[in-house]
């Protein structure tokens, strides 16, 4: 009973098969000559649904397959799958398409010296068989078409004489988008943050400027000297830097040097308003100006007798993703090295706890006090730019591609350098340098397509640090002071009070604040007062004793500043006269 039901099994298979085999003449199936039997010849193509990988567009058509031989005495290895492929199918975007399912596969095979008896099809997975498909009564031809519910990894076909002797073996493989990732690295240089000061320009110069730009016709990187002005800047006010300002070079491609005010550290190459000063680095191992400490500025003015908080002019954190990629290849188009490279970066531009988490703290200022407070910031950069190649034509031209990545990259310094200042994405660098240079090259020409070579996207991930914060040195904070008008006058034996031209010496007693003050800028130890009095500036939050001299006398008066109302009035007693005198 067994045995007759196996054999109505394949009887069905048999006759659905010769009842589908008349669509296959309608079907622009390519036969493929076997390499070790040039009489032979197999043709299998997918018909039904497929998923383009980069348009995601799905379309019912015809793909041929791509097909391994292998010989009588051979087992189909799918480990040399690859090896074994001899000819490619003659569809320009195969490696892009994915077969969807049900697909019906459809079934092609000739022999000119007539031995066929039959082909088997086998599911690889399980060694299943799905369909078996007799020759013609001549013996020169098997057609066919087997219905396919699921995908598996490969299909066997069988091909047997009259006799029953295996001539070949095939593994057929159905179109499915398997994918390598290439990841490059590159760095940049962020703007420094903005800085609490004005500028001013100090003086212009002419000269020639040395400028990096690639030449597509020599197909290297030269030196071109470019007219330039050279802008000097200066502080007009506020917080300048210690070092000075760097000079800003004016060519007629860019602008080589940071904007002397500064722009938000946040800010990327290309930014309207910080033109073109962010330099992507794009070569060497990883550079000093890549890791960058970046220094944030702020004035302040605490004119009250406690200390205060001074928040900074701009709050960073420690990571901000600046450019991501939106959408990545689906997993099942990757190989299985591929998957994790995606996964590591899908996971970089994730959000973190630490992208909220502030570097840049308040800064404590003591009471009475005033000047600049600073923030220097540890920066480091990273670029992570995607491109994906089919995998089965990188691992045929190994060479090819390593020499296709290397040749990129030197082309795209030129790209990305001051010739072309709007650049502000690697990605798009890539894609210029591969379809006006490298893929024109012969030997790339026989091995890769433009098409064959996708660019994905770019990550730029900035990670901040703090490093100090707190006062700028030079110069020191500064004392808030109050003017106080002081003015001397003599009491007279009769008690009545003249205005007398005199001096005054001054000393700071203590600091009646906690904690105190600073105690810059110290005022003159004496000053002169004339009759109508003067002003002196002293520092608040302070007790001062004020000692006035006139008329060969001395008074001494203590006093808390600020005072109200802000005027000190110093009596001197008139000299007593002589005894006996009058």
């Amino acid at each position: 009973m067994k045995g007759k039901r196996s054999g109505l099994v394949v009887g069905t298979i048999v006759f659905c098969g010769l009842l589908a085999a008349w669509a296959t003449k309608r079907q622009q199936v390519v036969p493929q000559p076997c390499p070790f039997d040039p009489s032979l010849s197999v043709g299998v193509a997918f018909q039904g649904p497929h998923l383009h990988f980069d348009t995601y567009a799905v379309q019912d058509k015809l793909m041929n397959a791509r097909i391994a031989w292998f010989s009588n005495t051979e087992h189909p290895d799918p480990d040399i799958f690859n090896d074994r492929v001899f000819y490619e199918p003659p569809e320009e975007d195969w490696d892009w398409w994915t077969t969807l399912f049900p697909a019906t596969l459809i079934l092609q095979v000739t022999d000119a010296q007539n031995r066929l008896g039959k082909v088997e099809v086998f599911k690889y997975e399980g060694n299943i068989l799905k369909g078996i498909f007799p020759a013609n009564q001549e013996g020169s031809t098997v057609t066919g078409s087997l219905e396919l519910e699921r995908p598996t990894s490969f299909w066997r076909l069988t091909i047997k004489d009259r006799r029953g002797e295996t001539l070949a073996e095939a593994l057929v493989k159905n179109p499915e988008t398997q994918l390598t990732v290439v990841e490059r690295f590159d760095w940049w240089v962020p703007h420094p943050p903005k800085r609490d000061v004005v500028v001013e320009l100090d003086k212009e110069e002419l000269h020639q400027h040395p400028v990096l730009r690639y030449d597509f016709e020599k197909k290297q990187t030269v030196t071109e000297y470019a007219d330039c002005i050279v802008k000097y800047w200066r502080a007009k006010e506020g917080c300048p830097p210690h070092t000075g300002f760097k000079e800003q070079h004016f060519t007629t491609v860019a602008i080589f040097g940071p904007p002397p005010e500064g722009c938000s550290i946040l800010d990327t190459r290309g930014s309207e308003s910080c033109g073109t000063w962010v330099d992507v680095i794009l070569e060497g191992p990883f550079p000093v100006e890549a890791e960058s400490v970046l220094c944030m500025t702020k004035q302040f003015d605490n004119d009250y007798p406690s200390t205060a908080k001074i928040p900074p002019p701009q709050d960073y954190c420690k990571r901000y993703v600046r450019q991501r990629i939106r959408e990545f290849p689906k997993p099942e188009a990757l190989t299985d090295l591929a998957r994790p490279i995606v996964e590591r970066l899908k996971d970089m531009q994730s959000t973190k706890p630490e992208d909220g988490t502030s570097i840049t703290p308040s800064i404590e200022v003591l009471p009475y006090s005033k000047g600049c407070l600073h923030w220097d910031i540890n920066a480091k950069t990273d670029i992570r730019t995607i491109l994906v190649a089919p995998v089965r034509k990188v691992e045929k031209h190994p060479t090819i591609f390593d020499y296709i990545l290397a040749a990129l990259r030197e082309v795209v310094r030129g790209i990305m350098g001051s010739a072309h200042p709007k650049k502000n994405r690697v990605v798009e660098a890539l894609v210029e340098a591969w379809t006006k240079d490298i893929s024109q090259r012969e030997k790339v020409k026989e091995a890769f397509k433009v098409g064959d070579l996708k660019f994905y996207g770019d990550i730029w991930v900035l990670y901040l640090s703090l490093a100090t914060a707190g006062p700028m040195y030079p110069p020191p904070l500064q004392n808030i002071t109050q003017d106080i008008k002081v003015q001397v006058v003599v009491v007279k034996p009769d008690a009545t009070k003249e205005a007398v031209d005199g001096s005054l010496s001054i000393e700071r007693i203590s600091a009646w604040t906690n904690p105190s003050p600073p105690m810059h800028p110290l005022p003159p130890s004496e000053v002169s007062v004339p009759k109508e009095g003067t002003t002196i500036s002293l520092g608040k939050g302070w007790r001062w004793k004020l000692t006035a001299f006139a008329v060969g006398r001395s008074a001494t008066k203590e006093i808390s500043v600020p005072l109200e109302p802000p005027s000190v009035v110093i009596e001197v007693p008139a000299p007593q006269p002589p005894p006996g005198g009058g």
